[in-house]
């Protein structure tokens, strides 16, 4: 046999494993050059946008499990809470109206169906110059009472019609008649926009109101009319937000208000009134673009809890045009 090379041993090569801070430190260095090679004026916004989106996904998390963990504490409730049902309520349903002919009928109707003893409902008509005001006189309901405003009070926005009809509750539902003296602790101030419907069964969100800490109950927005994209989308957009946001934080008592189907005892609004610039008291400020969330976050400062209801919807109309849609959320997102 020649003297010639022999064919390569081929054998592993075994690779010490990194220490755990190896491997912290080559993360580091990465997260710090991830943008590398992008213009320097540009790097930091990446960055913030970088760390915002994790931040979102964190929370997401966060708030996917303390609802799922709600959901779990609803079915096993063993608090020593009193057991109130709805008939211990007196349910104050308040309807903002301004020129809603199509679909006043419709909405107090439906307010009329829901299934609770006690009832108030008051609608405000807010100088309304169509057949607002001619059609609800002509609905035969004993529970109903309109409060007309005209100018110069008519029409100042909806915080201020909403006040109106607090301080009509005090100084006349709450004063004289069947009504008087009822304890304020135990009346639900229910607020309906015009083109909603509350679901019937919306006297089940008294089991919220067991616990004398929770001053305010937001029910779940769905979209009645979602047969296009546009419509589907917030029904989507509704749906997320109640069933993943609002209750992920019910465990910390800090679910806000929405405005429509939003249920609020009525000491609590009392605990917050303030007076406007002509000196009338009321819960809600002048002038506020979103008047629901200041409300809502006002009573959270005051110590009431804020709570999301699963089961109680109230349904209204989406918006099918881009540009309505686009004016609606600029006025969110100033009102925020």
């Amino acid at each position: 046999m020649s003297g010639g090379v022999g064919p390569a041993l081929l054998l592993p090569v075994v690779v010490a494993p990194a220490s755990l801070q190896d491997e912290i430190d080559r993360t580091a260095y990465a997260m710090a050059h991830l943008f590398d090679g992008s213009p320097p004026w540009c790097q930091p916004v990446f960055v913030v946008a970088l760390a915002l989106i994790l931040v979102s996904v964190l929370s997401t998390l966060v708030l996917g499990n303390r609802s799922r963990s709600e959901g779990r504490r609803e079915r096993d409730d063993d608090r020593d809470l009193p057991e109130l049902d709805e008939s211990d309520f007196l349910w104050v349903f308040v309807v903002p109206a301004l020129n809603e002919e199509v679909t006043i009928a419709d909405s107090v109707g439906r307010l009329a169906d829901v299934e609770v003893r006690n009832r108030v409902i008051l609608v405000i008509d807010d100088g309304s110059d169509d057949r607002t005001g001619e059609i609800l006189a002509g609905l035969d309901l004993p529970e109903l009472t309109v409060l007309t405003r005209v100018p110069p009070e008519a029409r100042e926005g909806k915080s201020e019609a909403l006040n109106a009809a607090w301080r009509h509750l005090h100084e006349r539902v709450l004063r004289t008649g069947r009504w008087a003296d009822w304890p304020v602790e135990r009346v639900i101030f229910t607020i309906v926009d015009a083109d909603g419907r509350l679901d019937p069964r919306a006297g089940r969100v008294s089991w919220h109101f067991r616990d004398p800490e929770v001053g305010g109950v937001q029910s779940l927005v769905r979209i009645y009319n979602r047969t296009t994209p546009l419509t589907w989308a917030q029904d989507v957009e509704f749906g997320v937000f109640g069933n993943l946001l609002q209750r992920g934080r019910m465990a910390w008592g800090t679910a806000n208000m929405g405005g429509n189907g939003q249920f609020n005892r009525l000491a609590a609004l009392d605990s917050v009134a303030v007076r406007d610039d002509r000196g009338r008291l009321g819960p809600w400020r002048a002038g506020r673009l979103t008047e629901d969330q200041d409300i809502g976050l006002r009573l959270l400062h005051a110590g009431w809890r804020g709570e999301q209801a699963r089961s109680i919807t109230v349904s209204q109309q989406g918006l099918n045009s881009l540009r309505m849609l686009y004016r609606q959320r600029t006025r969110w997102a100033q009102g925020g």
